[in-house]
């Protein structure tokens, strides 16, 4: 329905399809599969769940682990950060992003990069994301600050569901977040409360106390303001459910606090 009700220029379209192009060649010199740490969670957790519910001495095995898509999906990060750029923002990002498809990436600076990054010699990390927030402000914002805001936010409402869950079956389970680093300085400024930085600060809503309203904030767009398909399916869905990956499918908790009456 998305993929129907979405629409989008043609720049848009050049502007992902050239993105698309160059993590793919970045990920080839460095040997490596775009998302490769998720399809590493992924595989772990498809292997507890198929381990046996009882240990050899017969008793019960520790419960099986939940994978849980906490991101913003992709297809609305993208429309609203393209809505954030005006008309010369948007022309550097493609004139940069055809520079980049069309110049291959050198192996050594990569690993150099990477490697230092790992061993916390240098700031590299932050360096980089405050210059991309230097030059593309609007992208820092709806590609960095708008999705630590999000997956804290998921986090909350998993933990939420979990407790939940635990009151009734007196189950307790740990919740462990995958994440990419860039993301972590501003996911624990918004669990602890400390959000002073980030251009959404400014919030009245508290993570703790109402992360569907600030997640409703994070998915209101030009393009689909007046999509009923998106706002009456798709935005509940986004911003009251957490989703669950199924063996054979995906379906969604609900927190019984924050659902909606028929």
């Amino acid at each position: 329905n998305i993929r129907q009700s979405q629409g989008g220029s043609r720049l848009q379209a050049l502007s992902t399809l050239l993105l698309t192009s160059v993590q793919e060649d970045y990920a080839e010199t460095l040997g490596v599969e775009l998302g490769g740490e998720f399809r590493a969670a992924h595989r772990y957790w498809k292997a507890k769940n198929q381990a046996p519910s009882r240990t050899p001495t017969g008793q019960l095995a520790p419960p099986n682990p939940s994978l849980v898509l906490g991101d913003r999906p992709l297809s609305l990060t993208l429309v609203r950060a393209w809505e954030s750029l005006w008309w010369w923002p948007k022309t550097k990002v493609i004139a940069g992003l055809m520079w980049s498809s069309f110049r291959k990436p050198n192996p050594d600076e990569i690993r150099a990069w990477l490697e230092s990054v790992l061993r916390e010699e240098s700031d590299v990390l932050t360096e980089s994301l405050q210059e991309l927030r230097q030059h593309f402000p609007s992208l820092h914002t709806t590609i960095i600050a708008e999705r630590d805001a999000w997956l804290a936010a998921k986090l909350v409402q998993t933990c939420r569901v979990l407790t939940q869950q635990y009151l009734q079956t007196g189950v307790r389970k740990r919740v462990v977040g995958i994440v990419g680093a860039g993301h972590v300085p501003g996911i624990i400024q918004w669990l602890t409360g400390n959000v002073t930085s980030s251009p959404l600060a400014s919030s009245s809503a508290s993570i703790s106390s109402s992360p569907e309203a600030i997640l409703l904030n994070l998915t209101s767009t030009k393009r689909w303001k007046n999509d009923e398909i998106v706002q009456q399916e798709m935005v509940p869905i986004w911003t009251r459910e957490v989703t669950q990956v199924q063996r054979n499918e995906e379906w969604s908790w609900t927190d019984p606090s924050t659902a909606t009456p028929p």
